[in-house]
């Protein structure tokens, strides 16, 4: 069954067509806007260093975005945070939760740990693909495009689900494809047989590392625990009976 949220995007990518392309700076001024950009984003992570989720900027490995086979969607089943579980989560109105299940194997932060999995906030795109050129399973290499370079921050922009698709950065799949694909479906089979399949959006390969989920300038939360009570969530284990569907 389609997904319900593709119906709320507007306007489509058909109706960006002629949109005119970004411009980019040339190869000198791109470095020069990118040592004037690294104070700012260093600012906001100081100004707001109690959230984690902007101390994150601070690191390449960090920045980059969900990688290829993450799930994302406004009302999402993901691992919990051990991973014993599978939680349900309801992001607040225009909010997008996303869960990275190869963050932790293929990144890690200054510090050498794995970084975090689990994203909730605004969805954003470095759309370094503006005509649509590359199919969703040409492979986009992680960190090729980071965002704290200024030419890409020149690319990001927030797009709606239907242009995501469109552009091929993510794809409409079921929950079952998702967690079978990442190597999964025996560890959360129970639960599978519940949620299986629920329809849900995956990042291609073409997607990887340029999809975003960030919290935006206003957003105060500072904690695990505070980010929870934003949400509505429901433990698989604690709530057996069917899943809910998502409206």
């Amino acid at each position: 069954m389609p997904n319900p949220e593709i119906s709320k995007a507007s306007p489509t990518g058909n109706e960006q067509k002629g949109k005119k392309p970004t411009k980019e700076f040339g190869p000198v001024p791109n470095k020069i806007a990118t040592i004037l950009l690294r104070p700012f984003l260093y600012g906001m992570a100081m100004k707001h260093w109690d959230n984690p989720e902007y101390r994150e900027l601070l690191h390449k490995n960090e920045r980059q975005g969900l990688l290829e086979g993450s799930i994302l969607s406004g009302k999402l089943w993901r691992p919990t945070i051990n991973g014993h579980h599978l939680e349900y989560v309801e992001g607040t109105t225009g909010d997008m939760i996303g869960y990275d299940f190869h963050r932790p194997k293929k990144l890690r932060n200054w510090r050498n740990k794995p970084i975090r999995q689990h994203f909730e906030g605004k969805m954003y795109v470095i759309d370094f693909d503006e005509n649509n050129q590359y199919s969703p399973d040409q492979y986009t290499p992680t960190g090729a495009f980071d965002p704290a370079i200024a030419n890409n921050v020149l690319k990001m922009n927030k797009l709606t689900l239907g242009e995501m698709l469109e552009k091929g950065y993510i794809e409409e799949t079921t929950y079952k494809e998702a967690y079978t694909k990442t190597g999964k479906k025996t560890q959360y089979s129970a639960a599978l047989i519940e949620i299986g399949e629920q329809s849900v959006y995956r990042v291609t390969q073409k997607g990887n590392s340029v999809v975003h989920i960030s919290p935006e300038g206003g957003d105060k939360r500072k904690s695990p625990k505070e980010a929870q009570s934003r949400n509505r969530r429901k433990i698989m284990d604690i709530f057996p009976g069917p899943a809910p569907v998502p409206a």
